[in-house]
């Protein structure tokens, strides 16, 4: 189902997705007029608004039809791991102006393969400005179920983590609380299909962070985007202004619309795995750009972002 809107409206949006999606369970798409369409002073006629800016629009429309339609759009190779579950996961709280009590979303995804190229998801909610996501192994164990349907039945060897959505302070909680219950998924999941060999995995938990203050700009003008003067996509700082103690690297890998990009900040927690900072950061690069709704990379991991939007759609409800 597509529904033409005139303009944007979250109130109708979201009725309109709360029908299509939990009571009829049918796919649909929302397209809106404003923005794309102007009106010309001189002849009062409405005419595109330029046909880069349409293009764009009905190219990102044409990604979410094929995905809707159970395509995938883009895949790639996650520096040779195989056999990896990768989760991302979100928490979003209510903003000003809501009811007394209106709860916080929890929303954790998983690709269903080793190249990024789909991710399934579920959310709930959970006590109102909660950030630790509660019985987070009942999620992971839904993944890794999931995660096993599309694979003939195996297992994954390895998870990476991405965490959306965190302070500083909070870092030791969603390790303690998020992180080291990912082995207790794979033991539930032992437990309920009978598996007699106990699962070893290993776990790589990175945590991505937006809401700061660090900016870069390029020292020469040959360096920087003829539109806006920004860095370009794809820079990477893992030294100088980073933690001499821990691993982490600041990551700008999309174009900024407007103003000056924000790159974002990705903090390990935990590596198991072993994976080199080369590797991650890789990794990282790859999945910007794996996106299902976008044709260029946008600004951190897709899996967080997956999360974030399940986090989004289920206020819708």
């Amino acid at each position: 189902v597509v529904l033409l809107l005139s303009k944007k409206d979250q109130n109708v949006y979201s009725y309109f997705k709360d029908l299509s999606d939990r009571h009829f369970s049918i796919q649909s798409i929302c397209v809106t007029e404003a923005g794309n369409f102007l009106k010309n002073k001189e002849t009062n006629k409405t005419e595109w608004s330029g046909k880069n800016r349409l293009g764009q629009y009905f190219g990102n429309v044409a990604m979410k039809a094929n995905l809707k339609l159970g395509q995938i759009n883009h895949t790639t190779e996650l520096a040779g791991l195989k056999d990896v579950l990768v989760l991302g996961a979100d928490v979003t709280h209510p903003g000003v102006g809501s009811l007394e009590g209106c709860p916080s979303i929890a929303a954790v995804v998983g690709s269903v393969d080793d190249t990024g190229g789909k991710f399934l998801g579920d959310y709930r909610p959970q006590p109102s400005k909660e950030e630790i996501i509660r019985n987070f192994h009942y999620y992971v164990c839904r993944r890794i179920c999931a995660w096993s349907r599309h694979n003939d039945g195996k297992l994954p060897a390895r998870v990476l983590y991405y965490r959306d959505g965190v302070s500083s302070n909070q870092y030791q909680a969603v390790l303690e609380q998020e992180v080291n219950k990912i082995p207790m998924a794979f033991q539930a999941y032992a437990v309920v299909n009978e598996l007699s060999d106990p699962l070893k995995i290993k776990t790589t938990a990175v945590i991505v962070t937006k809401r700061h203050h660090t900016r870069f700009y390029p020292k020469e003008w040959t360096d920087a985007m003829d539109t806006n003067d920004n860095c370009f996509p794809g820079t990477l700082i893992d030294n100088t202004v980073t933690s001499p103690y821990f691993r982490d690297f600041f990551h700008q890998t999309h174009n900024a619309i407007k103003g000056t990009a924000r790159p974002a900040h990705y903090f390990v927690v935990k590596n198991e795995i072993g994976v080199s900072s080369n590797a991650i950061q890789d990794i990282t690069q790859r999945l910007c750009y794996t996106y299902v709704r976008a044709t260029l990379g946008v600004s951190y991991a897709s899996p967080a972002y997956y999360a974030d939007r399940l986090c989004e759609r289920g206020r819708c409800y």
